[in-house]
């Protein structure tokens, strides 16, 4: 049998071939939460070979008394392993003890993706039932605690991950993805960008009667709320990024009614005014990344939309509509500003503020109005959460 050269290297520069590795494990009549460090000898040798005994781990650590018997093992099911280890370790019930140690031997199956899975013989007795415990270290676990029978009961060891890694910080990893981005930035690129805004603001509407031309007619309302789901195709190349994007507007109004003036006479009715509360749109928008940091990205960014307004009921049901009665010139702009945290080397999240002008003309759903007396504009401000994800250029 060939070893993973790569594996029995790690392994032996963590668990030293000298009695310097140290191992935790709990003492006996001591709280749990109460742990002592004990150097515990092992070592790495191959399961499969003949004449495999205590010899090896006892002519490394002299003067431990380490039993030489051999050591015959029933080995587990372990279909697909590649190559096989078998780690031995000397373990004691205690640190500070006369009782005699143990061997204990732990057998690790190397798999072809490179992954090791551990078999933990907990009763002692070199039979690997399918009811001990066996798993695979993930590479951010330190360690693995193991209650095995040594002496007549049974103890706490802690195995070491010999391929543990340290996990990166958040901070760490935003850092080493924000220069990836820097990196790439040169790099034309295609990304999805998802996001979600909500908004507020308040509309106006107004008209001239021709039967009158000196009444004005003015329709107000409040948008307390609404909600904006977008989808768009980004195409970036040195921080300039062009998004193509589509999505739905769902807008509440309260606070609907209509003024009519005549010189210095008005009046106000109330619930007057039924705005079209939902929208598709198709947006062009252009943005711009700046650094900020070692961190950040603030991408101010303008766009320009056309959509499609609800046109399921009359504006006034109180003077009807023509049946064929429809919005036109339907558009709206909107300014604002992204801040961006790469949270990967292809997924940046971002929060946005924005102010927004909407106009569409409603002109249809009115009869006698003066030409040219029409006017309607709609504010609002928005802020919102989204994902770009990077497709190519990474």
């Amino acid at each position: 049998m060939s070893y993973t050269k790569t594996f029995i290297t790690v392994f032996l520069l963590l668990a030293g071939s000298a009695p310097s590795f140290s191992q935790y494990f709990t003492k006996l009549g001591i709280s749990l939460d109460t742990r002592l460090m004990a150097d515990i000898p092992i070592t790495i040798a191959d399961p499969n070979e003949p004449g495999l005994s205590g010899e090896l781990l006892a002519s490394q650590y002299p003067g431990r008394q380490i039993p030489t018997d051999a050591i015959e093992l029933s080995f587990p099911e372990m279909t697909g392993a590649t190559d096989t280890l078998a780690i031995l370790w000397y373990l004691k019930p205690e640190e500070i003890t006369a009782v005699d140690g143990e061997i204990n031997v732990i057998l690790a199956g190397i798999f072809p993706d490179n992954t090791v899975k551990y078999y933990i013989d907990s009763n002692n007795d070199r039979v690997f039932s399918r009811s001990e415990a066996s798993f695979v270290f993930r590479s951010d676990e330190k360690s693995r605690l193991l209650r095995i029978l040594v002496a007549g009961s049974y103890n706490e060891y802690t195995l070491m991950n010999p391929n543990y890694v340290v996990p990166v910080t958040p901070s760490e990893a935003i850092k080493a993805s924000k220069s990836r981005w820097v990196a790439t930035s040169r790099k034309p690129s295609v990304a999805i960008d998802i996001s979600t805004s909500f908004g507020r603001g308040d509309a106006n509407l107004s008209f001239a009667k021709t039967v009158r031309p000196s009444n004005t007619i003015t329709y107000y309302a409040d948008i307390p709320g609404s909600f904006r789901p977008s989808l768009a195709v980004d195409f970036s190349w040195f921080n300039f990024h062009l998004l193509v994007s589509g999505g739905y507007e769902r807008i509440e109004y309260t606070n609907n009614i209509i003024v009519s003036s005549d010189g210095d006479n008005s009046t106000t009715y109330y619930n007057r005014g039924t705005w079209p509360n939902s929208k598709i749109f198709a947006s062009l928008a252009l943005e711009y990344d700046i650094s900020v940091g070692r961190h950040l990205y603030l991408t101010p960014y303008g766009s320009f939309s056309l959509f499609r307004n609800d046109t399921r009921y009359d504006f006034d049901s109180w003077i009807g509509a023509p049946p064929d009665a429809d919005y036109t010139d339907m558009h709206s702009s909107e300014y604002g500003a992204k801040v961006k945290v790469p949270v990967s080397p292809s997924l940046i999240m971002y929060v946005n503020l924005a102010y927004s002008t909407v106009y569409y003309n409603a002109e249809q759903y009115f009869e006698n109005v003066v030409p040219g007396s029409y006017s309607m504009q709609q504010d609002g401000f928005y802020y919102g959460v989204g994902f770009n994800f990077r497709i190519t250029g990474r």
